[in-house]
């Protein structure tokens, strides 16, 4: 015999409209309130209840999936994109929805779903053409951005990079370092968080009187060496747009026998499980991935519940998860020799 919510009613001693709310997830909950509802949601648990999900979809007119939608499907798989989704999905989950993947392609298969009303609303991971925009916004579906904030218009989730890049700086100026550059592979397109952390890095450097020492690399891995290991004033330090830039320093180093951290320090962005396998182990500026998909979820959940709900704009603060790869730069091999040389920015 199936549970129903009269039992729990009865058992959570409060009222069936209450133990209906609670189940529902609603997301304005706070205080004693969500308490309630985190406690009634245990008992019928506890009880084996299970939600009709195809009349209370019928009823009322929601199917209860969302989309997520992704322009590249390696990163909803893997890396800090794959976090997000897994905090974004666990999340809704809770609240009672069932998310669906929705891949992009260029025949636009992916237009289908936004218009037959087989969601309830959609995230959208990392970037999003301008035709999938407009898409979006003529299907009138509530919508979230997770590690976007190009469309001010809409709600969004993101770390703070710029903050990042400033502490990340800052610690590698504190310990002793003037030689700082910043890496980023040429492969990566025009992104918000590339002109955040380049942002933050120039920051912490000018604020130090450091600006005559400002390295902005946009470049193969290939010419690496030639901007590390050349000339008397090369860097002591660099941080890394990614782990992927901070791989291709590592591997630079090695075969030019540079010694990480005492010749070199790294910070990278990204807090991902091997870093702390590399040799040595990868100091990172870090952000919580699953909470990102987290707030991101709750932000959606607030949007498809009120049409009146203002879009707000989450910004997740990063840390520093400081390991062996940063470390007093070597004094027999710092000099003033750059000191008075103007800002250094190549770019491919």
């Amino acid at each position: 015999m199936s549970v129903t919510i009269y039992a729990i009613a009865e058992r959570a001693g409060v009222s069936s409209s209450t133990v209906a709310r609670a189940l529902r997830g609603d997301a304005k909950l706070s205080g004693r309130s969500a308490e309630r509802a985190a406690r009634i949601r245990r008992i019928a648990q506890e009880m084996g209840y299970r939600p009709n999900w195809r009349a209370q979809a019928f009823s009322r007119c929601k199917t209860h999936a969302v989309g997520l939608f992704h322009t590249h499907t390696a990163w909803i798989h893997e890396g800090t994109m794959g976090e997000i989704a897994g905090g974004f999905t666990m999340a809704m989950r809770d609240h009672g929805y069932h998310v669906v993947i929705v891949p992009y392609d260029a025949e636009g298969q992916w237009q289908e779903l936004l218009k037959d009303g087989r969601l309830d609303g959609i995230a959208i991971s990392h970037y999003l053409p301008d035709d999938a925009r407009e898409a979006v916004e003529e299907s009138g579906l509530p919508r979230v951005l997770l590690m976007d904030k190009t469309i001010p218009s809409w709600p969004c989730a993101v770390s703070d990079d710029l903050g990042g890049a400033y502490a990340a700086t800052r610690r590698l100026i504190d310990l002793g370092h003037r030689r700082i550059a910043m890496y980023l592979h040429d492969s990566i397109r025009k992104h918000f968080s590339v002109e955040d952390r380049h942002a933050g890095y120039e920051k912490a450097m000018r604020e130090a009187e450091l600006a005559h020492e400002i390295q902005f690399w946009h470049l193969p891995e290939e010419r690496l060496p030639d901007v590390l290991f050349c000339g008397g004033d090369r860097p002591t330090a660099v941080l890394c747009y990614c782990h992927v830039e901070a791989m291709a320093v590592y591997l630079a180093a090695w075969q030019h026998q540079v010694r990480i951290p005492d010749e070199l320090s790294v910070i990278a962005f990204n807090e991902l499980q091997y870093a702390r396998y590399m040799t040595p182990p990868l100091s990172t500026m870090a952000f919580n991935t699953t909470h990102i998909g987290r707030v991101g979820a709750n932000l959606l959940v607030r949007q498809i519940q009120s049409k009146d709900a203002e879009p707000e704009r989450v910004v997740v603060a990063e840390r520093l998860i400081e390991r062996q790869s940063t470390a007093p730069p070597d004094k027999r091999k710092t000099t003033s020799a750059g000191r008075g040389r103007a800002a250094s920015i190549q770019l491919r």
